[in-house]
């Protein structure tokens, strides 16, 4: 048959270039062309369109799976990292708190022991 006797199907979706999923769409997106049968379409070429979207299908599911426990993990790795960062802070903060008192106490302890020397005697 000759080009007349082709028929042009495309599929129903669009690809978005923002959401840096265009590389999973663009096979899917592609256009698809069937010979028309005496009956309709060729039946081995749709039946192998529907095996090859299947499987791309499954492998976007795969892959979507994959990202969102990767998601998820990183999710889990920020609370730990946002709650050793407090900790961390906190324990900054009585450090601090530890060093002024003590230092407190060392100022204190230094002029109770100072000896002070008596002014001299004026002369004249």
């Amino acid at each position: 048959m000759g080009s007349a006797g082709l028929s042009q199907v495309t599929t129903a979706q669009a690809q978005d270039d923002t959401s840096g999923n265009a590389d999973l769409l663009s096979a899917a997106a592609s256009e698809e062309r069937f010979e028309v049968a005496r009956r309709g379409y060729d039946r081995g070429q749709v039946e192998e369109f529907v095996a090859r979207s299947s499987r791309e299908a499954v492998s976007m599911r795969n892959r979507l799976v994959k990202a969102l426990r990767e998601a998820e993990q990183l999710r889990v790795d920020l609370a730990a990292a946002r709650q050793a960062a407090w900790e961390a802070t906190a324990q900054k903060e009585r450090a601090a708190r530890e060093l002024a008192v003590l230092r407190t106490h060392a100022e204190m302890a230094l002029a109770r022991n100072l000896w002070w020397p008596s002014p001299p005697p004026d002369g004249g």
